[in-house]
């Protein structure tokens, strides 16, 4: 709805005096103006802001972030994400005042202070079924049970688990269904722009309640979104990307009657070998470059649940099927012992590297950096190797190809320690080892805003390495 141009100026005008007034310490004056001018034009992302600090000087912290929350949904402003950083900090919300410094707002943060109204999402096992569409679940809920690892001394509370619960798995059609995708997040939505949660992504509520989206594209046609919340990470495009184009078979649907596939960009060139093996050409593609926002003719997401970083079995089971090599074929010249570097990777490297290689070199190993070779490569190899020694990355993902009773050492910073690989190790059969090595800092400058601690590199201790390897060879 446009405004007109007597309601813009009195809006500026109210702004004005709530600046005059906030200069002045009147505190709640300054609030009532900003609240007028807003009342008169909403779409003012500065005066949000200012709001925003009027509530939080009067010790009315809820409003206030709501309102610098408000003014991010208009502007991405790193002004705005100070103030919202400071707010949280003083509430205690210490892990999205970090999130927020990096100028991300997580789903969990908009829940509580932002939900959604019931007019905006449709919930499918609360709601009802779908007017547009068909949401089919292809795979019940499943568990698999995890293997007891193997390390020095004490174990890691991580290694405690028994278990891991995967949802169910399900297919959605939608008729003019619309999707907005980016490399942190999905949203999904109906053809009434009704926000579906349960088959988005990441940071999807914050996408979804942004004001300045992308150009709306419509596509003829049959659309399966694959264009996804760490769709360009190996690991999530192997185990919740790729391997979902399985569950669309089990939904009845044949890959040959789609018409264009949703990837995110710049699609990889491991991406595209992939695509190929299941006979998707590159004329098919659509990338998010763009068509960050589309409305297909039919949008068809298949999802797996919010499995959260562990691989589903149902994945590992399709991919083994579809890449491991003939057994036929001599792959005897490939190595038998690996140790994988991350040192063509940005973050979490290993502060000791060269010391590393050198000790493992000694010891018949073969440096690997598995982004060097194609997938078909990675799959050989891993196929045939007898021990992996690897930091804590997505290259252990082909764990899954390696041979029952292979070792696998994974090494860890104090800092981060997450249990997929050691999830993929139970499903498969393998001997899983690991270590969690002493804190200590990199002298390698660290990306300023890679501030979560999984990013952060690894200093491995030469001495309990060797204790555990005694172990193994």
């Amino acid at each position: 709805m446009s405004i007109s141009p007597m309601s813009l100026e009195l809006a500026a005008n109210y702004f004005h005096a709530g600046r005059t007034y906030q200069e002045s310490q009147q505190i709640y004056s300054a609030i009532v103006s900003y609240e007028k001018s807003l009342q008169l034009d909403p779409h003012q992302a500065e005066v949000w802001h200012e709001l925003g600090l009027g509530y939080c000087e009067c010790d009315r912290y809820q409003e206030g972030i709501i309102c610098y929350l408000e003014a991010l949904f208009i502007q991405m402003d790193n002004r705005f994400f100070t103030s919202l950083v400071t707010v949280l900090l003083k509430i205690g919300r210490i892990s999205e005042a970090e999130e927020a410094s990096a100028s991300i707002i997580s789903n969990q943060l908009l829940l509580d202070f932002y939900p959604l109204s019931l007019d905006q999402h449709l919930n499918f096992t609360k709601d009802h079924d779908l007017i547009n569409g068909k949401h089919q679940q292809v795979f019940s809920a499943d568990t698999l049970s995890l293997t007891p690892p193997i390390n020095l001394d004490n174990f890691h509370p991580t290694f405690l688990r028994k278990e891991v619960k995967f949802p169910a798995a399900t297919v959605t059609s939608l008729w003019h269904g619309k999707a907005i995708a980016t490399d942190w997040a999905s949203v999904v939505m109906t053809s009434e722009d009704k926000f579906l949660p349960e088959i988005s992504t990441g940071r999807s509520n914050w996408l979804f309640l942004l004001k300045d989206k992308p150009e709306l594209k419509i596509v003829p046609g049959r659309v399966l979104a694959l264009a996804r919340w760490g769709g360009l990470k190996y690991f999530h495009w192997l185990g919740e990307v790729f391997s979902a184009c399985y569950l669309v078979t089990l939904a009845g649907i044949d890959l040959t009657t789609i018409d264009y596939f949703l990837v995110n960009s710049p699609f990889p060139a491991y991406q595209q070998e992939m695509l190929a093996v299941l006979g998707i050409n590159q004329d098919k593609i659509l990338m998010t470059t763009s068509y960050a926002y589309i409305q297909a003719e039919e949008l068809i997401i298949p999802y797996y649940g919010n499995v959260d970083g562990w691989f589903p079995k149902l994945a590992v089971d399709f991919l083994k099927n579809i890449f491991l090599p003939d057994r036929s074929r001599d792959l005897s010249y490939l190595p038998k012992r690996v140790y994988l570097s991350r040192s063509q990777v940005s973050y979490r490297q290993v502060i000791n590297e060269q010391e590393i290689r050198d000790f493992l070199e000694s010891l018949g190993f073969v440096t690997i950096i598995p982004e060097s070779l194609s997938m078909a490569e990675q799959v050989d190899l891993f196929s045939q190797v007898e021990i992996i020694v690897s930091p804590h990355g997505a290259g252990l993902t082909n764990a899954m190809f390696c041979a029952k009773g292979t070792k696998v050492i994974e090494l860890f910073t104090p800092d981060y320690v997450y249990g997929c690989f050691w999830a993929i190790a139970s499903q498969v059969g393998l001997d899983y080892y690991y270590l969690v090595s002493q804190a200590r800092g990199s002298d390698r400058p660290q990306p300023q805003d890679l501030i979560h601690p999984c990013y952060r590199d690894i200093y491995v201790d030469i001495p309990q390495l060797q204790q555990l390897l005694a172990q193994i060879i």
